[in-house]
């Protein structure tokens, strides 16, 4: 078979790779790196794993004096925008 016949097979393949990617896990215990990213999307709209242990901070309020290095703090603003993510 020639080379070039083989193209068409070996561009579908990478073409159903591509179309079958999923996110990347998402770690169980906070990263500063991967959560960080969070930032600008509403809190509705994310989904963590039930594991991972979290902290929503609404405006106003006064995070106790606990740090836990494990634990993802979520800023968000009054409408639930999420305007800084970290770990504490």
């Amino acid at each position: 078979m020639k080379p070039s016949a083989l193209f068409p097979a070996f561009a579908g393949l990478a073409l159903m790779a591509a179309c079958t990617e999923t996110a990347p896990p998402q770690p169980l215990r906070c990263s500063e790196q991967f959560h960080h990213q969070l930032v600008g999307k509403n809190i509705g709209e994310v989904t963590l794993p039930d594991a991972l242990r979290r902290r929503i901070i609404i405006p106003g309020a006064i995070p106790g004096p606990v740090e836990d290095p494990a634990r993802l703090n979520i800023h968000v603003d009054d409408k639930g925008w999420i305007i800084d993510a970290g770990c504490g």
